[in-house]
């Protein structure tokens, strides 16, 4: 068979080169939450001072399991029935007892109907991705605001535009602002998050503010979706009040989560819900929906639920000892002159952060600097998306007071004595 020119060439081309190695395809998701790229410069420092055996002194941790707590272990764990613990009867909603005493406990009356138990907060939102959006739609976030939310939204193929709290220089505070999210509403937008309080700038959404924010939803039909697990951690007395706003009920279409993270210092036990609120024919679709993606995946584990009713007990004693101990450390960081240093100190109404204005200081650079030269490891502000006209680094209020004041009085010496060394690096004074 005479073959033409041009068929030989596509022969040649097709058959006798040698081919590319096929590549497994993964996930465009993986690129877009920048899991292909490498560690910051903070993290491979802090890497770096472990591996030579030098000390770390962290100012971020907020871990509850690591900050030397006392928990009532002993009376939790001396009465188990393992006979108890060993059936396995699931519910998608969860348990009928853990529903009615978590209702019963947080919101004072009997919601356990409108409850579904999650395995975590996170888990609550992605379930609420998937029940409200498909892929391409949007969701609001509130910025500043904890870098874990954008995460979730990518891995549910959703697109996240944030609305800006604004920073109220009367009262030092950062507040929402309906104006403000309603500004970043698009065609597409299927649901806004409201963190109240918010983390780490512990803003609250007073109950004059959500009346107006219910009202938009009720006209607009977009959820809202709060997520409260500061709920029990208010530094501003004059905002303690504010608290008892956390709806329980209303016309608008509302999801309210919170978890045992937070609440009871049990991250590792995961147990979070969500609590459904709206109209009739909204809870009705909503709950049946969330009912068989939880279904689907049964995260919650029994031991966890047979158990919280007695965990709840607990709660006031577990967190008056953290509250003391925020007390404590805003005491201590109110000690420091730190004016004298250009820096200002500022913690918001709630929440356990407390922050660092630093000025027009780079604040990835300012925490880079500090940890290679003194090992005190903080947050720069940019990890919580703050602006940059005023650059801020963050550190928790819950780590051991000794920790905090050796922290702080080594980070006012640098700051005072380290002049030329952050001229150095390019974060002069």
């Amino acid at each position: 068979m005479l073959l033409t020119p041009r068929i030989n060439a596509l022969i040649w081309k097709v058959v006798l080169l040698p081919m590319e190695p096929k590549r497994t395809h993964f996930s465009k998701r993986m690129e877009e939450i920048g899991n292909d790229v490498p560690d910051n410069d903070l993290t491979i420092l802090k890497t770096e001072r472990l591996e030579k055996g030098l000390s770390v002194l962290d100012l971020t941790n907020s871990n509850p399991t690591q900050l030397e707590l006392d928990f009532p272990w002993s009376s939790i764990l001396e009465e188990l029935d393992f006979h108890a613990f060993s059936d396995y009867s699931p519910d998608p909603k969860g348990l009928t007892t853990a529903r009615k005493a978590i209702s019963e406990t947080i919101y004072s009356s009997d919601l356990s109907e409108n409850l579904i138990l999650t395995s975590g907060s996170s888990e609550s939102l992605s379930y609420l991705l998937k029940l409200l959006t498909n892929p391409g739609d949007s969701i609001l976030l509130p910025t500043p605001g904890y870098p874990l939310f954008p995460f979730i939204a990518n891995l549910e193929s959703v697109e996240f535009v944030e609305y800006p709290l604004f920073f109220e220089e009367k009262s030092n505070q950062w507040e929402y602002s309906i104006e403000s999210m309603q500004k970043m509403i698009r065609k597409n937008t299927k649901a806004v998050l409201i963190v109240t309080p918010n983390n780490p700038t512990g803003s609250i959404l007073s109950k004059q503010e959500w009346e107006k924010w219910e009202a938009w939803s009720i006209e607009t039909q977009i959820p809202l979706i709060f997520d409260t697990v500061f709920s029990d951690f208010i530094l501003n007395k004059e905002k303690e009040l504010d608290t008892s706003f956390v709806p329980t009920k209303s016309k608008a279409p509302v999801f309210v989560l919170n978890g045992i993270s937070k609440m009871l210092f049990l991250p590792q036990w995961k147990l979070a819900w969500i609590l459904v609120l709206g109209e009739k024919e909204f809870q009705q679709t909503a709950i049946r929906s969330l009912e068989f993606i939880s279904d689907t995946y049964l995260s919650v584990n029994s031991f966890i639920q047979k158990k919280i009713p007695e965990l709840l007990v607990w709660k006031s004693m577990i967190q008056n000892q953290w509250k003391r101990r925020i007390s404590r450390n805003l005491y201590l960081c109110k000690s420091f002159d730190w004016k004298s240093i250009q820096l200002s100190f500022q913690f918001g109404n709630a929440g356990y952060y407390g922050y660092f204005e630093i000025g027009d200081r780079d604040s990835e650079k300012f925490c880079e600097i500090l940890l290679k030269e003194t090992g005190i490891l903080l947050h720069p502000g940019s990890l919580f998306n703050f602006p940059d006209e005023k650059e801020r680094v963050i550190f928790s209020l819950v780590v051991d007071e000794i920790l905090l004041e050796d922290g702080l009085q080594k980070l006012f010496k640098f700051c005072l004595e380290g002049k030329e060394v952050l001229a150095k690096f390019g974060a002069s004074l």
